[in-house]
C-alpha cells in the first residue's frame, strides 16, 4: 500500500503541471498534452518509482472493470477489444518508463522489462474466448490436493506420487465435465478386468 504524502514533486521528478493545494492529489497531463484526456498525478514516498506504480494499478482496475461488463454480458467481445485499446496503450506507456527511467528502482525495471517481455501473453484473455485473466480457476481446481497435502504429509514413493497426481487430476476433471467419478471407475475397472476398452471419460 502506498502512502500518499504532501507536497510539490522534487527536482529529480518530472514537473507536474497545474498544481492545486489538495495534499494528496493534483491534475497533471501525460503523454500529448494538447489531447483532452486528463489523468492524475499521484505522489508516493516512493518517488517516481511509486507514481509509476499507482498509475499502473489505475489502468489494472480498469482492465479488470471492462472484463467484469464483459462478464455480465454488459459489452461483447468487440466492444472489450475495442475499449481495452488505451488501456493497453497506457500499461505498455507505462511500463516501458518504469523499465527505462534513470530514477526507477533496480526491482521495480526488472519487473517491467518482464512484463513487456511477455506483452502479448498479458492480454490472451481479451482476444481468446474461454480465456481467463487471472489464475483464480487454477488455484481453486489444486485447493483441495494441497490441503490434503499438508494434512497428510504427502505420498512416501514415487509409486504413491504417480497414484496421487493421477487419481487428484481424474477428481479435478470429473468436476469440471460433471461425470461421475466413482461409476467412471466402477465401469473402468470392469472394463480392464473382462479385457474391454476403457469407457470414454464423459458424463
Amino acid at each position: 500500500m502506498h502512502h500518499w504524502t504532501f507536497g510539490l514533486p522534487r527536482h529529480r521528478d518530472p514537473p507536474c503541471h497545474g498544481a492545486a493545494a489538495c495534499g494528496f492529489l493534483w491534475g497533471d497531463f501525460w503523454g500529448d498534452p494538447n489531447t483532452a484526456l486528463r489523468r492524475p498525478c499521484l505522489r508516493s514516498k516512493h518517488g517516481w518509482t511509486g507514481t509509476q506504480g499507482a498509475m499502473l494499478k489505475l489502468a489494472s482496475d480498469r482492465a479488470f472493470h471492462l472484463w467484469h461488463q464483459f462478464e455480465r454480458g454488459e459489452i461483447d467481445r468487440p466492444a472489450l477489444i475495442r475499449l481495452m485499446k488505451p488501456v493497453r496503450a497506457e500499461f505498455r506507456q507505462r511500463l516501458i518508463r518504469l523499465r527505462d527511467g534513470a530514477t526507477i528502482i533496480k526491482k521495480a525495471r526488472g519487473t517491467a522489462k518482464d512484463l513487456l517481455r511477455q506483452w502479448d501473453n498479458l492480454w490472451i484473455y481479451v482476444d481468446m474466448e474461454g480465456a481467463d485473466p487471472t489464475n483464480n480457476a487454477a488455484e481453486s481446481a489444486i485447493r483441495k490436493a494441497v490441503l490434503w497435502r499438508k494434512g497428510s504429509f504427502g505420498a512416501q514413493s514415487e509409486s504413491g506420487c504417480r497414484f496421487v497426481e493421477r487419481l487428484l487430476t481424474l477428481v479435478g476433471t470429473a468436476r469440471k465435465r460433471s461425470i461421475d467419478l466413482l461409476d467412471w471407475l466402477t465401469r473402468a475397472i470392469q472394463a480392464d478386468l473382462e479385457g474391454q476398452p476403457t469407457p470414454a471419460f464423459e458424463g
